[in-house]
């Protein structure tokens, strides 16, 4: 009896040991995070948004992807930033991830998820990110400065016309503030041949184009000999020059033939003067030069009238600068000086 009493005592003496729980460690201060540029990027390699609600991916295995991906300690606060950045500047900044949004069940042993997003296969990842530029320098977005070359929405449209419609196609109401146009229709028609011929559609494009503006007064100067036959470089669409004429938008200056041969008036002198009384713009990739030295009267026309172009195909293009830098732009070029 003594000893089973003894046996007792010991038992009730006996106290059990508890190990004291370790708190987990956690870094002192909320770690940086990554740049913005670089939680995309992350993001686009490696998720992707779907408007399918069957498809989600739970906020734990997420953060856990993002913390070993960027190398981030823990810390307590690190998911609510993590997913408040996500919320407001990644997500709504890209509208593949329009439908995503934060979903709980009523599950008890449910976790928070992110509905409308899923993980991309470790194939497709791996082939979008083989080399990780999470980090990478951005580059700098170059500005790139946008080079006005006339109205192309209007020259496509006149390029893209029959023949048919360049000289019957009614034209559109008269713009009185804009100025009467002299074209060149030699050095016109032989830059839309490429030299080698003389196109009478590229003379009908140029017309069409001042017209379809709303000038009033387009007169193109073409040489009389030009409805010949026999003539070098050969003429192409020759009817056009005949149907803009009787249209009165044509006009031929003086030639004749003598003893086989053609004596042709200077038609740049025409197109000068025609400018220079009606205060026309002048279109032409022609320096006159040669008139400048003889009727020096006639250089501030010249040097302040012209309109040069360049030729793509049938899409005629005008500099938005015809002055240059620091003279007036293209739309101001071509309306009425506020003097006149």
């Amino acid at each position: 009896m003594a000893d089973t009493t003894q046996h007792d005592d010991d038992e009730k003496d006996t106290v059990r040991v508890v190990a004291p729980t370790r708190k987990r460690a956690y870094s002192k201060e909320l770690p940086e995070l990554p740049p913005s540029f670089a939680i995309k990027n992350w993001m686009k390699i490696h998720y992707e948004g779907t408007n399918n609600r069957g498809d989600y991916v739970n906020k734990t295995e997420l953060l856990q992807h993002f913390r070993s991906h960027f190398n981030m300690p823990d810390h307590p606060e690190l998911a609510n930033t993590f997913f408040d950045k996500l919320s407001v500047l990644i997500f709504p900044a890209d509208s593949s991830y329009r439908y995503v949004r934060t979903k709980r069940t009523k599950s008890k042993h449910s976790k928070r998820r992110l509905v409308c997003l899923r993980r991309k296969t470790a194939a497709v990842a791996t082939a979008r990110d083989l080399v990780d530029t999470a980090y990478a320098p951005q580059p700098v977005p170059v500005k790139r400065t946008k080079v006005l070359v006339g109205n192309q929405t209007l020259a496509k449209r006149v390029a893209n016309m029959t023949n048919e419609q360049l000289v019957s196609r009614q034209r559109p109401p008269v713009k009185p503030d804009l100025r009467p146009v002299v074209i060149d229709g030699s050095n016109v028609a032989i830059t839309h041949g490429c030299r080698s011929r003389f196109s009478c559609r590229g003379i009908a494009l140029c017309v069409r184009y001042f017209l379809e503006r709303g000038h009033g007064d387009v007169i193109c100067m073409v040489p009389n000999y030009r409805l010949g036959g026999g003539v070098k470089p050969p003429v192409t669409d020759q009817h056009l020059i005949s149907a803009l004429e009787n249209a009165g938008w044509v006009k031929l200056t003086p030639s004749r033939k003598v003893n086989g041969g053609h004596i042709v008036c200077y038609d740049d002198r025409f197109i000068i003067q025609l400018a220079e009384s009606n205060g026309g713009v002048i279109v032409s990739n022609d320096q006159y030069r040669d008139i400048m030295e003889t009727d020096p009267e006639w250089k501030p026309v010249i040097q302040q009238q012209m309109l040069q172009f360049t030729l793509v195909g049938d899409l005629f293009m005008f500099p938005n600068d015809p002055l240059g830098r620091h003279g007036p732009s293209l739309e101001n070029f071509l309306k009425v000086p506020m003097e006149q």
